[in-house]
């Protein structure tokens, strides 16, 4: 992958009771490699739409997006969604141990301890992971009731860096 990725004449609309609601129009981005982008805007502007297309989440009505001229359809979705890493504003925890909820989705003999720890610590999640009694084996609670706000979004992302995307 070359890194250039480009969303051309963008529209997501969704059916309302007076015809078409436009979630997103028009937009255009090219992005290389390394190139950061923020994307700011009022409540209902569009923001997690455009994220969820770039994450292959949801289909744009029309326009596409590219990676180095491919365009991401059903016959390379799977592949690309492999390359990116994402972590939604709402973390979903299981009721299980901050092992199982990084390693989100493998099964026991799947997991790889020292990737979870590479991932807890650059996720800057290991000084209190170390102060639990039982460490990664803590259970988190039903929707992670038993950490912080902070804590729950940091085991997001120590679950994204888990996957080591591109």
């Amino acid at each position: 992958m070359n890194g250039i990725l480009e969303i051309n004449n963008l529209d997501v609309c969704f059916p309302s009771k007076v015809g078409k609601t436009y979630a997103v129009q028009d937009v255009a981005i090219r992005l290389e490699r390394g190139e950061i982008l923020g994307v700011v805007g009022e409540s209902g502007a569009g923001k997690s739409t455009l994220i969820e297309i770039i994450g292959g989440l949801l289909e744009p009505s029309s326009g596409n997006l590219k990676i180095d001229d491919t365009i991401v359809d059903g016959s390379n979705l799977k592949s690309w969604q492999k390359k990116i890493g994402y972590v939604p504003q709402n973390i979903y925890l299981l009721d299980d141990t901050i092992r199982r909820n990084v390693a989100f989705g493998l099964s026991e003999n799947e997991i790889r301890d020292d990737k979870i720890y590479d991932s807890i610590k650059n996720a800057n999640l290991h000084q209190f992971i170390e102060s639990l009694p039982d460490r990664l084996d803590t259970r988190v609670g039903e929707r992670g009731t038993k950490l912080s706000a902070g804590q729950r979004q940091r085991i997001g992302i120590a679950r994204t860096l888990y996957y080591n995307p591109e």
